[in-house]
């Protein structure tokens, strides 16, 4: 369906993720710490944003710092828990000063494997108790940003199938969680636009291959607003030219053959010298990868919302390391809240804007 220029929905808007509220642990009785497990984010690093012309922040939270009990009230009202909540909505709230869409979500991280998965305190949850948080904390954020429209809920990071000491969840089991947080969302009156993430850490690349495309047509939105979302990131090996449009085409084919929206959330691509003591690729081979991929995503701006850089954060709280990186993959586009970009905004610059 057609959506006016205004909407979530409306037009293609890119930017990136901005994270370190997505935390790996902290001390579950007295609640994160300000400073400590997560940043202060300066006005120096949203003016940037804002002067680079970024128009989508997908911000990743902490599912267990805004309710700190399954079941419980969203927010927390406990002093540290309480402290985040306030910190959270800050950084919301100053986005949309900006003028940039935000995507918020919960990115939830198992101790056991001291990875990403589909856990709350690094255990299994139910339909139920995912609902009850989505319907709470949609309502919350809306009570806060008096129901701007321009939030849009991300309903978690990377879904995959259980295994190798992963909690994980099954492909119906996943979208039938979607279809109850949903439902959960718009009965608290949320009329926000809901993106829901397909399977195997949400992969373009095989989005309609297992399974995630079936499923994702199965499920129902009274109010017409939801879009699928995939990540897409790229092997230090593969240097061919076309290679992220390989790996995102079929999945954009698919959301125009069914009338959906298809919003890229995650996206980064080595880019050769940057810094670091290992890195990958060639910033020339980089540049001819990303040139065709905005000539995809113009090509196909009726179907993407857009794309979010993966990823970005407040100076010291993040590195530029590529997927050659020993110390973690995070293609940081500045280190110092803008002052200096690395090689990777040297690369993304004069596409962010549409």
């Amino acid at each position: 369906m057609p959506y006016p220029t205004d909407h979530f929905l409306g037009r293609q808007r890119n930017g990136l993720n901005h994270v370190s509220m997505n935390l790996a642990g902290f001390n579950r009785n007295n609640g994160p710490v300000q400073g400590t497990n997560y940043p202060v984010y300066s006005d120096q690093l949203l003016d940037w944003y804002q002067l680079k012309r970024v128009e989508s922040v997908r911000l990743l939270f902490t599912w267990e710092a805004v309710q700190s009990t399954l079941g419980g009230p969203v927010p927390s009202p406990d002093a540290g828990y309480a402290t985040y909540w306030a910190d959270l909505v800050d950084v919301v709230e100053r986005l949309l000063a900006r003028g940039i869409y935000v995507i918020i979500g919960p990115w939830q991280y198992n101790a056991n494997v001291a990875d990403t998965d589909i856990v709350y305190d690094s255990a299994a949850f139910t339909s139920a108790e995912f609902s009850d948080f989505w319907g709470k904390f949609a309502a919350a954020l809306n009570a806060v940003t008096a129901n701007d429209q321009r939030v849009a809920f991300d309903l978690i990071n990377e879904p995959h199938l259980p295994g190798n000491g992963r909690i994980g969840i099954t492909l119906a089991s996943w979208f039938s969680y979607a279809q109850f947080a949903i439902n959960a969302i718009r009965a608290a009156g949320a009329a926000n636009t809901v993106f829901v993430a397909g399977m195997d850490y949400t992969a373009a690349a095989t989005f309609t291959t297992n399974g995630s495309a079936a499923q994702w047509l199965t499920l129902a939105d009274p109010a017409n607003n939801i879009a699928a979302s995939a990540h897409c990131y790229l092997d230090s090996a593969n240097m061919s030219s076309t290679a992220i449009v390989d790996a995102c085409s079929a999945f954009v084919s698919w959301a125009r053959s069914n009338g959906a929206k298809a919003n890229i959330a995650e996206i980064a691509i080595n880019a050769g010298p940057n810094g670091r003591a290992t890195n990958c690729s060639s910033f020339a081979a980089a540049q001819a990868q990303w040139s065709n991929w905005t000539a995809f995503c113009a090509a196909n701006n009726d179907v993407l919302v857009g794309w979010n850089w993966w990823g970005n954060s407040e100076a010291g709280w993040w590195n530029e390391g590529d997927s050659c990186d020993p110390q973690g993959y995070h293609w940081g586009l500045t280190l110092d809240n803008g002052v200096t970009q690395t090689v990777y905004m040297d690369l993304i610059d004069s596409s962010i804007p549409v």
